[in-house]
């Protein structure tokens, strides 16, 4: 081995380091890894196959929570909205004071009006079809003649029905609800259409004019029946009015 230099002393010796002419290379491998067209094409596949089993429940829960929104916001509007028309009419304890015998108009006039909207009236010939049908296909329920329906400019369509021989009623009127208008589906009751019933007078600690979602827990007590709560109805899918009440109680749709 040749060194440049060298010292010898008594006491040591030191040497430089080697020189060469080379220099000195590292090189790094670096190893490439990357996905190959099958293994790309496996993954998309599983993808769409996830996707189309989580959307449309995403989509179908993102819609019925829009419905019970609705609703919520539909009761508490009517809820409102009756106080004021019995503190302007002075009704008292009888609510049946805001409304004609079996006739909607000046009742639904008034209801309408605190929405800022107009009341359409009914034809009297439903052959003209200026009637308009609550949960179409599934015990539909049609504002006949002497009533009328309103639609909010949020898009809640409000449709009226009023007894005949009101005085002999507990109640004063029929409220029906489609939370995104009559125009648009599913139309179906527990889903986007609602009924509720006025109490036309006090009764069983419930205040005259206050708003009963058919077959909730309130709307039974009122009538002092169990029969009217939605957990006591042998199949709650064929009692079409009562899935209100329940809806109305648990924030839940169900889709089966």
């Amino acid at each position: 081995m040749n060194f440049n230099s060298y010292i010898v002393s008594d006491t040591k010796t030191a040497f430089s380091l080697p020189v060469s002419n080379q220099r000195l290379t590292i090189k790094k491998s670096f190893k490439q890894k990357a996905f190959t067209l099958a293994e790309t094409l496996i993954t998309l596949s599983i993808i769409g196959v996830v996707a189309a089993m989580t959307v449309p429940t995403l989509m179908t829960n993102a819609n019925n929570q829009g419905y019970v929104t609705g609703l919520k916001k539909a009761y508490s509007n009517l809820t409102n909205t009756m106080k004021t028309i019995s503190m302007e009419m002075g009704c008292g304890n009888d609510f049946s004071c805001v409304v004609a015998d079996g006739d909607s108009t000046y009742f639904g006039e008034s209801l309408a009006s605190q929405f800022k909207t107009a009341y359409k009236t009914v034809s009297a010939d439903s052959s003209t079809g200026n009637f308009i049908t609550f949960g179409k296909g599934e015990n539909e329920f049609n504002v006949w003649p002497n009533n009328g329906y309103f639609t909010t400019p949020d898009g809640i369509t409000f449709g009226i029905h009023m007894p005949l021989n009101l005085g002999q009623h507990n109640w004063a009127g029929i409220i029906l609800v489609d939370v995104n208008g009559v125009e648009k589906g599913p139309n179906k009751w527990g889903k986007d259409a609602y009924a509720f019933q006025i109490a036309s007078r006090d009764q069983n600690g419930i205040k005259a004019g206050t708003v009963l979602p058919y077959g909730s827990k309130m709307h039974a007590n009122y009538h002092g029946d169990d029969s009217y709560y939605w957990g006591n109805q042998a199949n709650i899918k064929t009692a079409y009015w009562h899935k209100s009440g329940k809806v109305f109680e648990t924030g839940k749709i169900d889709d089966k």
